[in-house]
């Protein structure tokens, strides 16, 4: 509702295993099943909603939007990433919140993962939740934490998880890209780093623009610029 967004068409989506959405692990990395799911979902709505979109992702969510991207080039006009994840600590602290430390809980068994804290939540949000885990073995959920943590591992070197160099050179040469850390230089959680933000600016070329301050009245005026102004030139095309 922020006045940045005035005249804009908002989607806001809470994704699979995420808020009150289902859930679904097919066997693959996390990231791209939900990547797949707000395809069909864009795919879905098109005739009310054409393509192209410009994507906002947040954290996790500009890693699910920048593999989306560089996969359906023809659902997105322009790419705004704000504080991506990079690096070996990031990796590891990621992989294990979200992925690893779920594995050892349901290893004693779908119920046991369903007291933990954020299934728990996702249960009490929408009650096929429970339905789903419960009837889905525990080695299959474990392959699925699995890949998704590998996932992260493989690419700590890569100038942000899960975002590619070559994904972002080639991003770089056909979208308009944004990309931001409101933490600055300063203080920061030791995941989300400036350092991150401009290897991703760098690798996705000269015509990125990056915008590195804690200052709200600095970087949200420019991602609205950045929206506004490619909002503007896919209607003018």
């Amino acid at each position: 509702e922020h006045a940045a967004w005035a005249g804009h068409t908002v989607l806001l989506v809470d994704r699979t295993n995420c808020g009150s959405s289902d859930v679904a692990y097919r066997g693959g990395a996390e990231v791209d099943e939900q990547a797949a799911d707000l395809a069909e979902l864009l795919d879905a709505i098109a005739a009310a909603a054409p393509p192209p979109w410009v994507f906002v992702g947040h954290s996790s969510g500009g890693r699910l939007l920048g593999r989306l991207a560089a996969r359906r080039p023809d659902l997105a006009c322009g790419l705004a990433l704000l504080i991506l994840t990079g690096g070996p600590a990031a990796a590891d602290g990621i992989g294990r919140q979200y992925y690893t430390r779920h594995a050892g809980v349901a290893r004693g068994g779908m119920d046991a993962l369903l007291a933990q804290g954020f299934y728990a939540e996702r249960a009490a949000a929408n009650e096929r939740v429970a339905e789903t885990l419960r009837a889905m073995p525990p080695p299959a959920f474990l392959a699925a934490m699995e890949a998704s943590a590998r996932l992260l591992s493989d690419s700590r070197a890569e100038p942000a998880l899960g975002l590619p160099a070559a994904d972002l050179r080639r991003l770089g040469n056909t979208l308009p890209i944004f990309v931001c850390n409101y933490y600055g230089d300063g203080e920061h959680d030791g995941m989300h780093t400036a350092s991150t933000s401009r290897a991703v600016a760098a690798a996705a070329g000269a015509s990125c623009e990056l915008v590195i301050s804690k200052d709200v009245q600095v970087w949200l005026p420019a991602l609205a610029a950045f929206v506004g102004r490619v909002s503007a030139e896919v209607l003018a095309a």
